[in-house]
């Protein structure tokens, strides 16, 4: 999980940028990432609270989405 949580940050923190830039840049894919979490707990796909491999997998579902977030805003942002 933690090789997915720096595969989400490398593309915008590679380069020497401000606690202010980087606030930015991780806003929308952080809150999709949640939302996404929230999303499937409330469904009830995933319950965290039954066993703690459930936790691990909801954990490892959002970082990916945090990850696909992020590289698609770097997608958007760039210039064409």
């Amino acid at each position: 999980m933690f090789l997915l949580l720096l595969t989400a940050l490398g593309p915008l923190a590679w380069r020497k940028t401000s606690t202010e830039s980087l606030r930015k840049n991780f806003a929308i894919p952080a809150v999709i990432a949640v939302a996404v979490g929230v999303a499937l707990v409330a469904m009830g796909y995933i319950k965290p609270w039954v066993d703690m491999s459930y936790f691990y997998s909801l954990m490892t579902i959002m970082l990916s989405v945090l990850v696909a977030a992020t590289i698609g805003s770097e997608f958007i942002r760039a210039d064409w």
